[in-house]
């Protein structure tokens, strides 16, 4: 994706859009997932591997992915048309006409032609807003809030990216543990035919775990004091 932009390095929102900006590319190891789904119990939310049980935590979430657990719940409903939901804060919206929108949800393709590109220098600070309100959104949904939803973003965290210091005071890492542990909840069901959700997280606590499963590290440079272990 491209750069990501903050146009007020002190807000409490930072430390989200740097957690997030930091996570790198993970090519998905689908026999991974697929083995951890199969020893994934709903019943207790652990898997049940031979040295006994294992879940991911919160704390889990905080340290491997860098993204805040701590403030509001990421939760709750949107009485606002998808439609107008996109107007003030991305500063456009979809033709309704072009299927770009479905629901409450928006092709990451049309966020990702506008929202990912090079702001110019000296842009209005209104336009920066929008521009990262629009590579959050995309961001969020194609990492943290993965779903089944083929393409599309859920826009109801929209709202929640209209104030960046209101935006900042969310639980955002919880809202990604809960939307996991749903997932794997589906996924690990009989007749199950597309499994979806934050694997990025998922993958690199296995790694973290069970370290004869993972890859080698790159290099021997040293980490980012406070970086998150995916990053390093």
């Amino acid at each position: 994706m491209g750069r990501f932009y903050v146009y007020n390095s002190s807000t409490p929102l930072e430390k989200f859009g740097d957690g997030l900006c930091s996570l790198p590319f993970v090519s998905v190891d689908w026999g991974l997932i697929t083995a951890l789904l199969e020893r994934w119990r709903p019943e207790t939310h652990t898997f049940h591997l031979q040295p006994g049980e294992s879940t991911i935590t919160l704390q889990d979430v905080e340290v491997l992915l860098g993204i805040p657990i701590e403030g509001k719940l990421v939760t709750g409903n949107t009485n606002v048309k998808p439609y107008d939901l996109c107007k003030l804060p991305l500063g456009e919206q979809p033709i309704e006409e072009s299927k770009d929108i479905n629901e409450m949800k928006i092709k990451a393709s049309w966020l990702s032609d506008r929202f990912t590109g090079q702001v110019e220098e000296g842009a209005d600070p209104e336009v920066i807003e929008r521009q990262v309100r629009g590579y959050l959104l995309l961001l969020m949904g194609e990492t943290i809030f993965a779903d089944h939803s083929g393409g599309y973003v859920h826009l109801a965290n929209l709202e929640r990216l209209e104030n960046f210091d209101e935006a900042g005071t969310y639980s955002w890492g919880s809202g990604a543990f809960v939307n996991l542990y749903h997932n794997l909840c589906h996924g690990c069901k009989a007749g199950t035919k597309q499994i979806t959700g934050c694997f990025i997280l998922l993958q690199v606590w296995a790694w973290e775990r069970l370290p004869y499963l993972a890859p080698g590290r790159l290099g021997k440079r040293a980490p980012k004091a406070g970086a998150p272990l995916i990053g390093r």
